[in-house]
């Protein structure tokens, strides 16, 4: 596999790779496998928004969940804010994702029309809940570690049961954000770092004329297609 440079447009032959890849191992071409990864992503940003209402209740916000006697606060009310943050930027660029692919065509034509300024909104978007997710998902590690040692067999039993609740949440919201992160960062390296498969590994399933075509007007807009949305 090799790396080329960033590209605005989408490239002809990786999209071609990619149809041909899913159509051969798991009956599906791109964009359907690509819906079907951004409506993953839409549940993960749901799953995580709850999950932190859940966690920064008004016992967290308030600092009323720490230890005695130096009434250390065990779970920071300030992390709310970075994991509201990355749920809700997930959530925005999964639904994007999935409009776009579910538009009419008049709006399909004017996404190829600035498909360069969208293009770079896309992966700019997918770079930045990889890095947020990435940040949440180390605090919610810390967190997590930190309260562990009072999760079982506490004193008293009320505290034990309250760290047990938000260990368990806090490790849930932790690996939501890592493979929400790991699938964003992917998606970003396949559609916008230009990633190839090897030509020798998988068959090619484009006709010779759609070759020739292709080849003899290589910046064809139907050629192309607008393949980050859909």
């Amino acid at each position: 596999m090799s790396f080329s440079s960033f590209h605005c447009r989408f490239p002809s032959d990786l999209c071609k790779d990619f149809r041909d890849l899913f159509t051969q191992f798991f009956g599906m071409d791109s964009s359907t496998l690509l819906r079907v990864i951004h409506l993953i992503l839409m549940l993960f940003s749901i799953a995580a928004l709850c999950l932190t209402s859940a966690i920064f209740d008004f016992i967290i916000i308030n600092r009323m969940y720490y230890t005695l006697p130096e009434k250390r606060v065990l779970v920071d009310e300030g992390m709310s804010l970075i994991f509201f943050i990355s749920s809700s930027l997930l959530l925005f660029v999964s639904l994007c994702s999935l409009f776009f692919s579910q538009t009419s065509q008049n709006i399909q034509n004017m996404a190829r029309k600035y498909e360069c300024v969208l293009g770079f909104l896309h992966g700019f978007s997918l770079l930045s809940c990889t890095v947020v997710g990435a940040l949440c998902t180390i605090k919610a590690i810390e967190t997590a570690v930190e309260i562990f040692p009072f999760a079982y067999n506490a004193v008293p039993y009320q505290f034990e049961k309250a760290s047990h609740w938000y260990y368990t949440r806090l490790v849930a919201v932790a690996i939501i954000f890592a493979l929400s992160s790991l699938i964003c960062l992917c998606e970003f390296l396949f559609l916008h770092c230009g990633i190839r498969f090897r030509q020798n590994t998988f068959t090619k399933l484009i006709p010779s004329t759609t070759k020739s075509s292709a080849n003899s007007n290589p910046n064809s807009a139907q050629q192309r297609g607008l393949l980050y949305f859909s």
